[in-house]
């Protein structure tokens, strides 16, 4: 289950992060948030997330990697709850949406690193997909 979270939520956040670094002081949509220091955030998880998405079976690296995640979007999630604009680290503010994303995101990820490994492979009409 931790690889194809990996990989999706990595996919996603390397998209969101790249696409906030060209529209800063604004929100994507009206909805989410594109401070510089969010986005770096974003792409710093996306990386190590499809790091180990990309890389070889190892499910130490691919827990560890999905706890941290969890803990840093889900903390920063639970920092936004305090203060939108944690504490003048985010100028522009997490709206209610990318408060939701974040908590979601972030026990999603730590729901995947404790998940226990299935033995069998994703699989696709006797093909696997993943695994």
């Amino acid at each position: 289950m931790g690889r194809p979270y990996a990989l999706i939520l990595g996919i996603i956040l390397i998209s969101h992060g790249g696409v906030g670094l060209f529209i800063e002081g604004e929100h994507i949509l009206g909805i989410f948030n594109t401070d510089f220091a969010i986005d770096l955030i974003y792409l710093a998880c996306a990386v190590a997330l499809l790091a180990v998405g990309f890389g070889h079976d190892n499910a130490k690296a691919m827990r560890l990697v999905l706890a941290v995640v969890g803990v840093v979007l889900g903390g920063l999630g639970l920092a936004a709850l305090a203060d939108d604009t944690v504490f003048g680290m985010l100028p522009t503010g997490l709206t209610s949406f990318d408060i939701i994303i974040l908590l979601t995101a972030g026990g999603g990820a730590l729901v995947s690193a404790v998940a226990p490994r299935t033995a069998a492979p994703l699989m696709s009409d006797g093909v696997a997909v993943i695994g």
